[in-house]
């Protein structure tokens, strides 16, 4: 069964309007469905999909479909041949994987937040939501966590929440989950980013509708939080053994 990108990209004006992501999405299953998976001719493909283009449209759209080409490159699921030069390409053993429109859009999203760097807690409690496309919910538990990393490595009570809670926690003076040896400025620093952080994303997102719409946004939010994680665990495993970080440091 052939894929028509004419029905998802019927004309010049839809293809400049159509964002990179989504158009890598289609030309993936042009590719896999209608070609053969080792034997991709960059121009050639692209030639043919501006072919009913006006003529003053074609290099153009052709650079379009570039980007998408480039797209696909750079998650994995094209490589070049060896000696083949750039336009020699075929399809991977990871993209060969992807079978369906849902697999695309699951590995994408994954891309975004990949398990080599996330905090386990993020891996667990998080990660799951955002490949569901609960982005809102996803960022809500992202900096939910870290209040309650915060409020258990602090020993404060369930009651102590939100920004008063960092502000305590990381307080310059006496927060339990200061860092000493830092100059007193970047203590405050550190106290501002972690009150900053949850008053700005874990709070809008409990009371206000739905500003998070796309997997990109919200990525960006997660690994905020992610980064609020590793550093109040660092913390954490630091008091526990009575290290304390070289100053200048932000990871343990």
């Amino acid at each position: 069964m052939r894929f028509e990108v004419q029905k998802y990209v019927a004309d010049f004006d839809a293809l400049q309007a159509m964002p990179v992501p989504l158009l890598a999405e289609i030309l993936f299953f042009h590719l896999r469905t209608n070609h053969e998976f080792d034997n991709l001719h960059r121009q050639n493909n692209l030639t043919v999909l501006v072919e009913g283009y006006h003529r003053g449209h074609r290099e153009a759209g052709i650079r379009i479909w570039c980007e998408a080409w480039a797209y696909l490159e750079h998650q994995g699921l094209l490589a070049t041949h060896p000696g083949g030069g750039h336009e020699s390409q075929f399809i991977t053993r990871l993209g060969e994987s992807v079978k369906s429109r849902e697999d695309f859009t699951s590995y994408t999203r994954g891309a975004l937040l990949p398990d080599s760097m996330l905090h386990m807690t993020t891996r667990r409690e998080v990660k799951p939501l955002f490949l569901q496309g609960k982005y809102e919910t996803a960022v809500l538990e992202a900096y939910r966590q870290v209040e309650i990393k915060v409020r258990d490595e602090g020993k404060y009570a369930p009651e102590d929440i939100g920004v008063t809670l960092m502000r305590k926690a990381f307080d310059s003076d006496n927060g339990p989950l200061c860092d000493p040896s830092l100059p007193k400025g970047e203590r405050e620093a550190m106290a501002h980013l972690f009150a900053g952080a949850i008053g700005l994303f874990k709070n809008a997102a409990s009371h206000r509708q739905p500003t998070i719409y796309n997997a990109e946004h919200a990525a960006h939010q997660i690994l905020i939080a992610d980064e609020l994680l590793q550093i109040a665990t660092e913390r954490a495993v630091g008091l526990s053994v009575g290290v304390q970080r070289p100053p200048g440091s932000t990871h343990a």
